[in-house]
């Protein structure tokens, strides 16, 4: 059976979420929960199974800066 490519916004999405947390991590919380938005912002209305992920993300990261 052939490899099928990994869909391409998926990818990017996880990626990003990554990057996100590792933004996070290194001091830049405000900066990583805007960027999370503004991804949810962005794919809400196309991908919302992404979107959701980046919501979920944003929620993480708001808690962790609450709680620290």
């Amino acid at each position: 059976m052939p490899e099928t490519a990994e869909d391409p916004v998926k990818l990017l999405a996880s990626l990003f979420a990554n990057a996100l947390k590792a933004l996070a991590s290194k001091g830049a919380n405000e900066e990583a929960c805007t960027l999370a938005a503004r991804a949810w912002s962005g794919l809400k209305e196309t991908r919302p199974i992404e979107a959701e992920k980046m919501n979920g993300l944003l929620h993480l990261l708001t808690h962790t800066q609450h709680h620290g």
